[in-house]
């Protein structure tokens, strides 16, 4: 009878992590947030520019379904452009936007609802109000968002 062997081998993460040539992940966020930092002043006029292209979707009579998607695409870009400390309720808002068109798929959207997000993103990314009253606001937004549908039974 042969003698049964074990091989233990040690877990893929576990052998990368002890390779050489890696970064410590401390080191690796400090320079994601330098490469951040150094992109933000372009950040920001992107920013002004999807808000300024937000504000023109606000004079549409009839959005169509097309001019939803596409206010997804630029709220999501804004998403994208955000510093998750500095522009934290910038970014809370534009996440509600995407949510508020991707919840009303079925066609419901409304077009004051939509410029209302719209309002309150270029009001938030101008900084006219406190802390406390962006803060009302963007709970106030939350209610605004469809919610999801319970499956039945659960």
């Amino acid at each position: 009878m042969s003698v049964v062997r074990t091989i233990r081998q040690l877990p893929r993460l576990s052998r990368l992590i002890k390779a050489a040539g890696g970064v410590y992940a401390r080191t690796a966020l400090n320079q994601a947030a330098a490469a951040q930092q150094a992109s933000r002043a372009e950040h920001l006029i992107s920013i002004g520019e999807a808000l300024v292209w937000m504000g023109e979707w606000r004079g549409l009579d009839e959005p169509t379904a097309a001019d939803w998607e596409s206010l997804h695409e630029a709220s999501a870009g804004i998403i994208g452009l955000c510093d998750a400390e500095a522009d934290a309720q910038l970014l809370r808002a534009a996440r509600l936007l995407c949510e508020y068109i991707d919840r009303a798929r079925n066609g419901k959207w409304s077009k004051d609802v939509g410029a209302l997000f719209i309002n309150t993103l270029k009001a938030i990314a101008a900084q006219d109000a406190d802390q406390a009253t962006r803060t009302a606001v963007l709970g106030g937004l939350e209610a605004l968002v469809p919610q999801r549908e319970q499956k039945a039974g659960s």
